[in-house]
């Protein structure tokens, strides 16, 4: 059997080419494995309408890999506390929701200095909530969210050299 020329071709790079260690990324440093260092975390904003923009940027000394929200690895790593009053209420993102047609570990690379901004509608059906607080989320003046975010470490992390842990900041709501 003869195949194609087009077909030997994609044959040839299919099981050649991995051969070589080419990749289309060469050019950029090979991310830390399992990084002392994450990224950090910044609140921008929070809204009555319950919506929380945050930024995660890279300051550590290597590009990181983060995983996409389009696989479950990635699907739920945002917490938020509200504290108002002295009470608490945890917001929590949950994938039940979620079907994921086809689940395959994919992630984003953070390069050095970059930054992804990320909004949180923390009043949609894919949030859920603890506590004693309101259903709802609506900051006030005064409150004080914090808002964590939490990669598990999985095998799947290791294995694609993905960043895992739980980075988390502090916000005090003023001027809403």
């Amino acid at each position: 059997m003869t195949l194609p020329k087009s077909a030997a071709v994609a044959l040839f790079f299919a099981l050649l080419l991995p051969l070589t260690g080419w990749s289309a990324d060469r050019d950029l440093p090979e991310p830390d494995p399992f990084p002392k260092e994450g990224p950090t975390l910044t609140v921008l904003f929070a809204s009555v309408a319950g919506v929380v923009s945050v930024e995660l940027r890279n300051n550590t000394k290597a590009p990181l890999k983060l995983f996409k929200s389009a696989n479950s690895w990635g699907a739920t790593p945002w917490r938020v506390l509200l504290i108002r009053d002295g009470k608490l209420t945890s917001y929590f993102l949950t994938s039940r929701d979620q079907a994921f047609t086809r689940n395959g570990p994919a992630f984003n690379v953070l390069g050095v200095g970059d930054r992804f901004r990320y909004e949180l509608d923390v009043n949609t059906h894919v949030w859920y909530h603890h506590g004693e607080g309101d259903v709802s989320f609506s900051p006030r003046n005064g409150d004080l969210l914090i808002v964590s975010y939490d990669i598990g470490d999985t095998d799947e992390a290791h294995i694609y050299k993905v960043w895992y842990g739980v980075v988390s900041t502090m916000f005090h709501v003023s001027d809403l």
